[in-house]
């Protein structure tokens, strides 16, 4: 059983992929699942969003966390805080690369991270 139940939402999930009907469940003040709204779950409080977004993690717009990320020290400030995706080197000074590089691959998957590099488009 779930301490809350947030259903009925229009789930936003920051992936990427459309938004979907579902619910998220938080125990311990922790998001413990997102799920689809057919899925029934038990919890001792239920919030009815009646439709309302839900986007369960904060997403960080602008964001200097690339050395933190490549170099292995600890990003633990940003998930305390909710951020589950970031944008990095947004103002183009970042030291992030642009193409994979095996060293920096080992320091953040160290971190946990999941990182997707896109190149800027061209002009």
């Amino acid at each position: 059983m779930f301490d809350t139940l947030f259903c009925n939402a229009r789930i936003v999930d920051g992936t990427g992929t459309p938004w979907f009907w579902g619910s998220v469940s938080v125990q311990d003040g922790f998001i413990a699942a997102v799920l689809p709204r057919t899925t029934k779950l038990l919890s001792r409080r239920t919030v009815d969003l009646e439709g309302g977004i839900l986007c369960p993690g904060f997403v960080d717009g602008h964001s200097h966390s690339g050395r933190p990320l490549l170099s292995g020290e600890s990003t633990g400030c940003k998930t305390m805080q909710g951020v589950a995706t970031e944008k990095l080197g947004l103002d183009g000074m970042s030291p992030t690369p642009m193409r994979p590089i095996p060293i920096f691959w080992g320091g953040t998957r160290a971190n946990g991270a999941c990182c997707r590099w896109k190149r800027p488009s061209a002009r």
